[in-house]
């Protein structure tokens, strides 16, 4: 859903601009990238996205634990409950039952954090890659870039920058390492 209002709020964006473009008599230049492309092949989020699966990991190893400690106290109510009273079976199941919450609560929690620190991730690698998708554009004159999962329809091939950025990423990234 958030997709489709960014991409209609571009649209309606890129056709306000090329109605003023049209008035003042000059022609607006229009490019797109895929984001998703340039993303994946820039190493910030290569090294962001490790990060975060190491973080992954360590949660995983944190839940299956707690699923152990269920299951190994599941087993002991199972060998145990034809000798406990009914007053002994209904503390052992609740302790149970909330152990089973805990536990779930903690999986959605972790859920949450991943998901948190992976949208903050995403959001600070886009910001450095419309830097260079800026320069990127400036020197290929174009006025408007656009993703292209938001192009719609087109009349005229469009300027497809993805490959230029992508050269330009990689050229900036290893003169940053170079320094």
């Amino acid at each position: 859903m958030k997709k489709i209002i960014v991409a209609c709020l571009a649209v309606v964006f890129s056709l306000s601009c090329f109605n003023g473009a049209l008035a003042g008599d000059k022609k607006l230049k229009i490019g797109y990238v895929s984001i998703m492309e340039v993303l994946e092949s820039y190493s910030g989020y290569k090294d962001a996205k490790g990060r975060l699966e190491k973080a992954m990991v360590a949660k995983r190893k944190e839940l299956q634990a707690l699923e152990k400690d269920l299951m190994e106290m599941q087993q002991e109510y199972e060998k145990k409950k034809a000798i406990l009273s009914e007053k002994a079976k209904e503390e052992k199941q609740y302790i149970m039952q909330k152990k089973l919450e805990d536990y779930q609560n903690i999986q959605l929690q972790a859920n949450r954090e991943l998901q948190a620190k992976e949208q903050q991730m995403t959001e600070v690698l886009l910001e450095e890659l419309r830097d260079y998708i800026g320069v990127v554009a400036k020197k290929e004159g174009i006025d408007l870039v656009l993703d292209k999962t938001a192009v719609l329809y087109q009349k005229a091939e469009g300027a497809d920058i993805t490959e230029q950025v992508i050269e330009y990423v990689d050229k900036a990234e290893a003169e940053k390492k170079a320094k």
